[in-house]
């Protein structure tokens, strides 16, 4: 196991499998996975009085691999999002021409958004 501080986080110590540790304590801090925050594990604890929550994808890519820049994302080459460790995390960047749009559809089909449940019905 290659433990090493966080460059971004300096309070934590993230090892290259996704095990999260406080630097100054040395203690491990529980990683969980919450749906709503994103799809992998996180990790939640309190600095300074403050509470935190980090995906441990992203700090297991920041620490060992590089820093993302705001056009690069994290993907996973065997497509699970659980499986954190280095040689299985890759950086892919996405073409200022294709950030923030989305995909066109068919001219024929009409979508709308309802209010009560949120999501998307396709009608053609």
């Amino acid at each position: 196991m290659n433990l090493k501080k966080s460059p971004v986080h300096p309070e934590l110590l993230v090892s290259d499998s996704g095990v999260v540790y406080k630097a100054d304590t040395g203690h491990r801090i529980n990683v969980t996975q919450n749906h709503c925050y994103s799809r992998g594990y996180v990790v939640a604890y309190k600095n300074n009085g403050r509470h935190k929550q980090l995906s441990v994808a992203k700090l297991v890519c920041e620490t060992h691999i590089k820093i993302l820049a705001q056009d690069e994302y994290i993907s996973f080459k065997d497509g699970n999002e659980l499986n954190v460790n280095v040689s299985n995390i890759e950086i892919f960047k996405v073409e200022k021409s294709n950030r923030g749009r989305k995909p066109k559809r068919k001219e024929s089909e009409e979508t709308y958004s309802t209010w009560m449940n949120g999501h998307e019905e396709l009608y053609c």
